[in-house]
């Protein structure tokens, strides 16, 4: 009978089989390792357009409110921005499926944030209090401020008194937040190329 070990314990086999009729034959030598390459992860078709169109949107929803737009411009704007997080969000968790959880949970704000007062929000969603914990990566809390903060912002619009202050704040950082997300792939890591 023919075994294969590898070579690490060819000679512990052999020491203890010394003497014995059943050959030994040590595994082939494992290739010496290389330095693993990266795999570059394709971009969804239109992902890197969908991500524009948002960034953009926050530009204009921003002009809207520095112009002194009427309430029901800037809500249409910040609806637009809402939908078009939800597009998003399936491109987004093609690329870092890690934060599918998480931003299941955040996607709730998209029905619910007209029965929610903005300190709600702020408390549940911004500040995380019913949201579950975040990974630990940098990528999925860019995400859910996609689609948190136009929800935070209706909720600003449709108060008695507008707080074009408060929207405007809650725009710029969002308008901040959407150039820092990136819909750059993880790439994979292979050994040896």
């Amino acid at each position: 009978m023919l075994r294969t070990l590898p070579a690490a314990l060819l000679i512990t086999a052999t020491l203890l089989l010394g003497g014995c009729d059943v050959p030994i034959i040590a595994a082939p030598p494992t290739p010496a390792p290389t330095a693993p390459t990266a795999t570059p992860v394709p971009l969804p078709p239109g992902a890197a357009d969908r991500l524009a169109r948002y960034v953009e949107g926050t530009r204009t929803l921003l002009a809207e409110i520095d112009g002194d737009a009427p309430v029901d411009a800037l809500r249409e704007t910040t609806s637009d921005l809402l939908d078009q997080s939800l597009k998003l969000l399936p491109d987004y968790l093609d690329l870092y499926p890690h934060c599918e959880s998480y931003l299941a949970a955040t996607l709730e704000i998209a029905l619910i944030w007209d029965s929610l007062s903005p300190s709600d929000i702020r408390r549940d969603y911004l500040d995380q209090g019913i949201l579950p914990t975040s990974p630990r990566t940098p990528n999925c809390e860019p995400m859910k401020d996609l689609i948190v903060r136009p929800a935070m912002m209706l909720s600003l619009q449709d108060q008695p008194d507008v707080d074009r202050g408060g929207l405007r704040a809650e725009i710029a950082t969002l308008g901040a937040r959407a150039e820092t997300v990136t819909l750059r792939p993880e790439p994979t890591t292979t050994p040896g190329g």
